[in-house]
């Protein structure tokens, strides 16, 4: 269980990672239409909010800047 708590941050740094991705590979295809565009753009958001949640759980001294990160992009 020890185990569980150490590695709490990996399923939305995981979560983060793939909507980054997915939200970088829609705005790169050439044949994007406006409406992609702004899916790729909530999926970045997304990820920068799972980030930021992610990086909560082991950094504690910047809890009040990454939880007005998370705030700000939600």
């Amino acid at each position: 269980m020890e185990a569980l708590a150490e590695s709490a941050w990996l399923l939305p740094f995981a979560a983060a990672l793939a909507a980054a991705v997915l939200g970088a590979w829609i705005l790169i295809r050439p044949w994007a239409e406006p409406f992609h565009r702004l899916i790729a753009v909530v999926l970045i958001l997304t990820a920068v909010v799972e980030g930021t949640d992610a990086a909560l759980l082991f950094l504690s001294g910047d809890t009040l800047v990454l939880r007005r990160m998370g705030l700000a992009a939600e």
